[in-house]
């Protein structure tokens, strides 16, 4: 007979210390068992004292947690973000969901040391998670695959979806300082409506990164707000993105964002196969963002949307110059035909190209459209703003210098 005695005078409720001998929960693993064993009876703040912490790998089997019985950990009060810090253990991320929900960590740093992600979501999904005002720090790497080095993020669908559950969703990461990796947020669900990535908040971050800012597949209503997107520097074209979106619908918004690419270039704001989810979908708003491009290498668009339907493109600069001469490069490119690429409004942005091309085709616009007759009644072009330094303003299928 084996008898495991553990005792608890109540569910945990209210606020905690973590970390040295006179605190509530003196290291990591002595608050998990705790949490295991006694549940939670109401809403808990962990303030944690300035120290180093491995461990942060939480799962879903807390009794009593749930939408009011909540888990907050930040820096205790007074103390700067920098003086705490979760770290990795080894090859393990310093802060791992699995399942997991209702966990806000705010005002933090949160290091990883090495390759890897540093906030890793595994499982079949998590739901309600916050990361706020945290400094999240990665090593960056050229081996492929380059998402391997990311700061937030789910890599991997093919088993947690197909088994249960859905995509993640009702997830809040707003404030954060992101430096030293290949992605900012790297997030994956699957084809399947149900099981995509679902409302998202991503707000006022500011991301340095190498390969691309904020990614997401097979995602559905997010919004991407008041971001700071910058290149970091390469020995080599890592095709920069700063926000990319591929097989999406029914996001909110794109807007306000300053994505600038001075290194090598990119694309600041790409588009691969999006649209609402039915014909009477509001349209996505893709509003007042600042993008600045230097041009290294020839077919480089600073927004770039490829099949994609039902956005408002309003009150955007988008600005490319270049080192050297280009062949080929523009502001604003779309491209698709008249049944995956429509209902896009384009009102009121400037759209500047400051980069050289020998062919003149460095163009303010760029619009590859099959038909002249196609672009007509699916592309809405008003008060917008064309400026480029060669003879051929734009292309619309033909080139236009007017």
């Amino acid at each position: 007979i084996t008898y495991d005695g553990y005792g608890c005078d109540s569910a945990l409720s209210g606020t905690y210390t973590l970390g040295g001998p006179t605190a509530n929960f003196p290291t990591v693993r002595y608050m998990k068992e705790r949490f295991y064993r006694c549940g939670f009876g109401g809403p808990v703040t962990i303030n944690i004292n300035p120290g180093t912490y491995t461990g942060f790998d939480f799962d879903d089997q807390y009794p009593g947690l749930d939408s009011n019985n909540t888990i907050t950990f930040q820096a205790a009060p007074g103390v700067n973000r920098s003086a705490v810090i979760i770290a990795n253990n080894g090859n393990n991320p310093p802060v791992k969901f699995t399942e997991m929900a209702y966990v806000t960590i705010r005002n933090v740093t949160i290091r990883n040391t090495n390759v890897g992600r540093c906030v890793e979501f595994v499982g079949k999904y998590s739901h309600d998670i916050t990361i706020d005002n945290c400094d999240i720090q990665g090593v960056t790497s050229t081996a492929t695959p380059y998402y391997n080095s990311t700061a937030i993020g789910r890599i991997s669908t093919a088993a947690p979806f197909t088994s249960g559950g859905s995509g993640d969703r009702d997830m809040h990461f707003t404030n954060n300082t992101i430096s030293g990796v290949n992605f900012g947020l790297y997030f994956t669900g699957t084809t399947n409506n149900a099981y995509k990535e679902d409302n998202f908040e991503v707000n006022g971050n500011t991301i340095n990164c190498t390969v691309t800012g904020i990614n997401a597949i097979q995602a559905k209503r997010w919004t991407i707000n008041g971001n700071r997107i910058n290149q970091m520097a390469t020995a080599a074209d890592m095709d920069f993105k700063g926000v990319a979106l591929q097989n999406c619908t029914d996001f909110a918004s794109i807007s306000a964002n300053k994505i600038h690419m001075n290194q090598r270039g990119g694309t600041g704001i790409a588009t691969t196969t999006y649209a609402g989810s039915n014909a009477s979908a509001p349209n996505m708003m893709m509003a007042n963002n600042e993008i600045i491009g230097k041009v290294t290498v020839t077919a480089r668009y600073n927004i770039n949307l490829q099949n994609t339907k039902q956005v408002n493109l309003y009150h955007n600069s988008s600005y490319m110059y270049s080192p050297t001469d280009i062949t080929q490069s523009a502001p604003l490119y779309i491209t698709g035909s008249s049944s995956s690429t429509n209902n896009i409004n384009v009102y009121n942005n400037i759209f500047y190209n400051a980069s050289t091309s020998a062919e003149n085709k460095n163009y303010a616009i760029y619009l590859n459209y099959t038909t002249a007759n196609a672009l007509a009644t699916t592309i809405k072009l008003d008060y917008n703003e064309y400026y480029s330094v060669g003879t051929s303003l734009g292309w619309f299928v033909a080139p236009r210098n007017n």
